[in-house]
């Protein structure tokens, strides 16, 4: 599933409250295989049946199939991971670069990426977490 966004403006202009600052402190980086069994714990609870809420096994083998095929392999799609304090992963960022499509009609910028997946515990969810994984992209 593809999203074009428009640009980003100031909120101000726009008359709208300004962006909120980015409170998450923990560490962001590059998802490596010691990331992949608590990535596992994250994609059990973020990705559920719709109709019964319950977690939809075969999309989650899917997902973390791609998911450790790419970290092993370093295929066309990378991840980055948000830590909490104990180090579990509470946040997953898939991106890809350059994109499956062109994007030339949309952007005056050729630093583009593709957003593939984002994940955040939803226990521990808060929008900083998902603004700090999307900015390290």
């Amino acid at each position: 599933m593809l999203y074009f966004l428009e640009p980003m403006t100031d909120p101000k202009e726009q008359g709208r409250p300004p962006f909120p600052e980015n409170k998450f402190r923990g560490p962001i980086t590059l998802m490596q295989r010691h990331d992949l069994e608590s990535a596992l714990h994250l994609l059990e609870m973020s990705i559920v049946d719709e109709e019964t809420k319950m977690p939809d096994y075969q999309k989650i083998r899917e997902t973390y199939d791609q998911i450790f095929q790419n970290v092993r392999e370093s295929d066309r799609i990378q991840y980055v991971v948000a830590h909490d304090q104990n180090g579990h992963v509470i946040g997953i960022a898939g991106y890809q670069v350059p994109p499956e499509f062109d994007t030339s009609e949309f952007n005056k910028t050729t630093k583009v990426a593709q957003v593939v997946n984002l994940y955040v515990d939803p226990e521990k969810f808060n929008i900083e977490i998902e603004a700090a994984l999307l900015k390290k992209l």
